[in-house]
């Protein structure tokens, strides 16, 4: 029986040490667990400690350091809030409701500005847009409240000028940019001539004696000015392309060409002439070319060293109907002039004279 004892009770005390070792719970600091106390400034918030955590728990909202009842109504700034609780899951959750407005500086001054509402500063139309969202772990209410930008514009004095708009002052074209970070003012001066102004990628015209010029008004880097693009001959008012030929229709029968040279490292242009036939009064005879004027004289244009020579290979006898007649051709009816007095043959014969000349002779008068 004293064995049987023993060993019982050994059990037992193995057991209750076990049983008091397992009921301690850890401290929280240097409160134990079970203890309750307030928040040093706070009155609506107190702490428990349970084995080792702080849990907190409010009887009311906090808010920048302060307490509000449940249903208190205050205003800061622009918003207005309202303490508020309600259950979420086995919570109880006390929140700060608000009715949130934007808050707009206007020459020093703060001004109140609704959700939704619109207004113009400056060239800006602005809107005060707020945003709510619910936290998935909390379930509380966040709130946001900015000011956007409905349409950003440019302001130049006291106009406004808005994305894409141009205007022009001083030689200069503007272009209002805007851009999700900025809105400005973009200017691409121009190039002046004479006192005018003229915008980037004009062309301008220009002639002198010596000859044609076309420019254009053109930006390289940041650079603007003008730039030559062609140069040709001043042709009698006329502007010839540089290389350009051409033949004039006044009948002197000279082919001109357009040439560029250089003198002196400056660009000079010039209008070089050849002659391309003979003048045959308002017509031109190609060069081997042979004809019969009205005078029965026959003559060949030539091309000798540059320049055109109109020989007269010989003069011929003419009918009395102003048929030419070469020599040799035999007889034909000829016609005599005397003074005012006009005779006709019928026998008439064309015979050489001279080098290149000729005579007609004829032996029967026409009755």
């Amino acid at each position: 029986m004293m064995l049987r004892y023993l060993l019982v009770s050994c059990v037992l005390v193995q057991v209750i040490a076990y049983v008091t070792s397992a009921s301690v719970k850890a401290k929280c600091g240097k409160y134990n667990h079970g203890d309750t106390w307030n928040h040093d400034t706070l009155t609506c918030l107190s702490y428990r400690c349970r084995d080792g955590t702080i849990y907190p728990k409010y009887t009311g909202c906090v808010k920048d350091d302060k307490c509000y009842d449940v249903n208190q109504k205050w205003k800061k700034d622009c918003s207005n809030f309202q303490c508020v609780s309600y259950t979420h899951g086995n919570m109880t959750v006390f929140e700060t409701k608000l009715d949130m407005q934007c808050t707009v500086n206007t020459k020093g001054k703060n001004k109140c500005k609704p959700n939704g509402s619109e207004w113009k500063e400056g060239c800006d139309f602005k809107r005060c847009d707020v945003t709510t969202s619910q936290s998935a772990q909390t379930a509380k209410m966040q709130y946001s409240a900015q000011v956007i930008n409905v349409k950003q514009g440019c302001q130049v004095g006291k106009k406004c000028y808005y994305n894409g708009d141009n205007w022009f002052q001083k030689c200069v074209w503007y272009t209002c940019k805007v851009t999700s970070l900025f809105a400005k003012a973009v200017g691409v001066p121009g190039c002046t001539n004479k006192k005018k102004c003229f915008k980037v990628g004009t062309f301008r015209s220009y002639k002198n004696k010596n000859g044609c010029y076309k420019y254009l008004c053109k930006q390289t880097n940041e650079e603007v000015g003008w730039k030559l693009i062609s140069a040709g001959c001043n042709d009698k008012g006329q502007c010839r392309d540089n290389k350009s030929t051409w033949r004039d229709k006044d009948g002197n029968c000279m082919e001109k060409k357009c040439v560029s040279i250089v003198e002196n490292g400056n660009q000079k242009l010039s209008i070089e002439e050849k002659p391309y036939g003979c003048k045959d009064g308002k017509i031109c005879r190609d060069f081997g070319k042979t004809w019969m004027d009205s005078g029965c004289s026959l003559h060949k244009c030539r091309l000798s060293y540059g320049a055109a020579f109109n020989d007269v290979l010989r003069t011929v006898c003419k009918d009395k109907t102003g048929v030419c007649k070469d020599w040799n051709s035999g007889a034909f009816e000829g016609l005599v002039k005397k003074g005012n007095k006009k005779a006709y043959f019928k026998n008439c014969k064309c015979q050489k004279d001279g080098e290149n000349g000729s005579v007609m002779t004829c032996t029967d008068a026409a009755p």
